[in-house]
C-alpha cells in the first residue's frame, strides 16, 4: 500500500527488483486486465491491417491505466518519443 494513498483510495503499488521485471509486469498487465481492452483492439486493428502496432497509437488505449487519464497518456507518449532510439524491433525468426 503506498505510504501516502490517499483516503478511500484502494491501488496498490508494487516493488521490483530491476527494470526488466517491472517492464515484464507492466507488459503483462496490459496484454491481460479488462481495463486495457482499446489498447489490444487498436493493436489487432494494425495487425488486420498488415501494420505494425504504433506504440504512440496504442499509448491512447491507455485511458483507464491511471487516474491521470489524458495527462498519463501524454507522458507515455513523451517517454517513447524520447527513448525510441533505444527501442528495437523483436528478432525475426
Amino acid at each position: 500500500m503506498p505510504e501516502q494513498r490517499v483516503e478511500g483510495a484502494t491501488h496498490e503499488v508494487a516493488a521490483f527488483s530491476s527494470v526488466n521485471e517491472a517492464v515484464r509486469a507492466y507488459l503483462h498487465n496490459l496484454n491481460t486486465g479488462d481495463a486495457y481492452n482499446r489498447l489490444r483492439t487498436l493493436r489487432a486493428q494494425a495487425r488486420a491491417a498488415g501494420k505494425a502496432p504504433d506504440p504512440i497509437a496504442l499509448a491512447g488505449g491507455l485511458t483507464r491505466y491511471s487516474e491521470r487519464g489524458q495527462e498519463y497518456i501524454d507522458d507515455i507518449r513523451s517517454i517513447i518519443r524520447t527513448n525510441r532510439r533505444l527501442m528495437r524491433a523483436p528478432a525475426e525468426g
